[in-house]
């Protein structure tokens, strides 16, 4: 039996873990190596519903062909494997596709589980390669959050035997913070051969389909120089600080709602970045669902002054539930999204950048004053 359980850790009135903000589902698998098949219905507890059987799913709610205008849309792209997943990948479609050309540690479609070690070993995908966190993290306070440098991206990408003819599938188990922060990564060394699976860990275990247990199996190192892309989705403090005062630039904060108004912090300071938007992460993806994406996300982010074809820049507090908002943007086909990678682990332990507290955005003078309207 596969038993799934969720373990929460508290502080003030969001669960929380580690740097960010977030709820970690675990699967658990018996000494046997490999299940299969759909399990009993309570494998999962039963406060985590499950999807009605025979409901569709229409992935072009989430995922517009277009892609943003310096960046292609994975969907655009030649691969060496006979087919390839779209960008926004639903279990079964990803385990049919892996029928026909399974996944391997040196073969051109790698499926890639972004958790820790512990959690990996109790249940992956067959054929997964393990990415732990702090391997996408510079690790370094208070802006642990950081993009390690190239010396640390060598040694992430060469212990993958990564190619320019690698394609990526990426999952996580709480359902995209992770895998997205992997994807930012792919695009900022100008890898753009990756897919998204929908739900992840969670979503392919409901839909009843084969997990294994143990070990990450390791793909033949090979060494590699990835460099930084020209034009790398990445930005900086003054980035931030120009968007404030451009109306035709919208940043985007994905931290809880009391973050957002100041009442609690992961930093120094407490508050939110001067006009930046309030949406709060985990309204993007839907538990009740298998961690899939939210559906109507369109009109979600509209309704809350996100607009797709301005540029965009996301943060958190290190970047990692800000990994699933900048995968949204990109699947949505937003025309420039980036990440402020430094987040509000850096901002917020400034004393030269403007913060404002309270339920809304405030302008950009309001940084001076230290509370929105």
């Amino acid at each position: 039996m596969v038993a799934i359980s969720m373990i929460r850790s508290f502080s003030g009135s969001s669960p929380v873990i580690s740097m960010s903000i977030h709820t970690r589902w675990a699967v658990t698998l018996p000494p046997s190596s490999r299940v299969s098949g759909r399990g009993p219905r309570r494998a999962v507890p039963r406060h985590y519903p499950r999807r009605a059987r025979g409901g569709q799913r229409d992935p072009a709610r989430y995922a517009r062909p277009a892609g943003s205008a310096n960046i292609p849309c994975p969907a655009n792209l030649e691969t060496g494997l006979s087919r390839f997943p779209p960008p926004l990948v639903e279990a079964e479609t990803l385990a049919a596709l892996l029928a026909e050309q399974p996944a391997a540690p040196a073969g051109p479609l790698r499926l890639i589980h972004v958790a820790e070690a512990a959690a990996f070993e109790q249940a992956h995908l067959p054929g997964a390669l393990l990415v732990e966190p702090r391997a996408l993290l510079d690790g370094r306070p208070p802006a642990a959050g950081r993009l390690p440098d190239a010396g640390r991206l060598n040694a992430l990408f060469g212990s993958l035997g990564h190619t320019p003819d690698c394609y990526y599938v990426v999952y996580d188990d709480e359902g995209g913070g992770w895998a997205g922060r992997f994807v930012w990564t792919l695009d900022v060394i100008g890898h753009h051969r990756w897919s998204y699976l929908n739900g992840g860990l969670i979503a392919w275990h409901e839909a009843g389909l084969p997990l294994e247990a143990g070990p990450a199996a390791a793909p033949p190192a090979s060494q590699v120089a990835v460099a930084i892309a020209p034009d790398a989705p990445v930005a900086e403090v003054d980035d931030v600080l120009a968007a404030i005062d451009d109306p035709g630039r919208i940043i985007w904060d994905v931290r809880s709602a009391e973050e957002y108004r100041g009442e609690r912090s992961g930093s120094r300071r407490a508050g939110h970045v001067p006009t930046a938007r309030h949406l709060d992460w985990m309204r993007l993806k839907d538990p009740t669902r298998g961690l899939r994406l939210t559906e109507g996300l369109p009109e979600l982010l509209a309704a809350h002054g996100i607009d797709g074809r301005l540029p965009v820049i996301t943060h958190c507090q290190s970047h990692h539930r800000s990994g699933l908002s900048y995968l949204v943007g990109r699947l949505l086909g937003f025309r420039d999204i980036r990440a402020f990678h430094g987040s509000w682990g850096e901002w917020g332990n400034r004393d030269d950048t403007p913060v404002v507290t309270g339920d809304a955005p405030g302008e950009p003078a309001d940084g001076r004053t230290g509370r929105a309207p």
